[in-house]
């Protein structure tokens, strides 16, 4: 009961931002929607790497999940979903979009895409975190991924 409280205060905050008519269509606003409110569903659900289940995940497992409630088909691993959709800049960053991060400690290169969170609007990002054992919700700039950020994708 709390977490639908929270998720539907969440969804309500996310979607109050004002958005224009050449920045989202109908079917964008209908899938953003989805994607907000099945990742805010998902909440604490344990975290299990290489999970593919409904009720436990790891973070690639876990957008693909949502995403697919708003019928986009993703690939399984976090780094082949970076290869999809569109890119984009941190400054035109909007909810429903993915953040690809090398958490991989000590390697600075190449570059590798190790981890994926779904943007939820206003600085916060929704991940599986391996090192709190479920599914959380993060302000970004504080959350210390910042620095760990490969690209962001659009893919719708």
């Amino acid at each position: 009961m709390k977490r639908n409280k929270i998720a539907a205060l969440a969804l309500a905050m996310t979607l109050a931002t004002p958005l224009t008519v050449s920045a989202y269509d109908t079917t964008q606003l209908q899938r953003t929607e989805i994607i907000i409110k099945q990742s805010y569903e998902k909440l604490d659900c344990p975290y299990v790497w290489g999970a593919n289940s409904t009720k436990e995940f790891d973070c690639s497992s876990l957008v693909q999940y949502t995403f697919k409630q708003a019928n986009i088909k993703l690939p399984r691993t976090s780094a082949e979903q970076a290869k999809c959709g569109t890119e984009i800049s941190l400054t035109d960053v909007r909810a429903g979009d993915l953040l690809f991060f090398d958490t991989r400690s000590g390697i600075s290169s190449p570059s590798k895409t190790t981890h994926v969170g779904i943007y939820m609007g206003k600085d916060y990002v929704l991940h599986a975190s391996s090192a709190k054992g479920k599914v959380v919700i993060e302000k970004f700039s504080e959350s210390g991924m910042v620095p760990l950020l490969t690209t962001i994708r659009r893919m719708y």
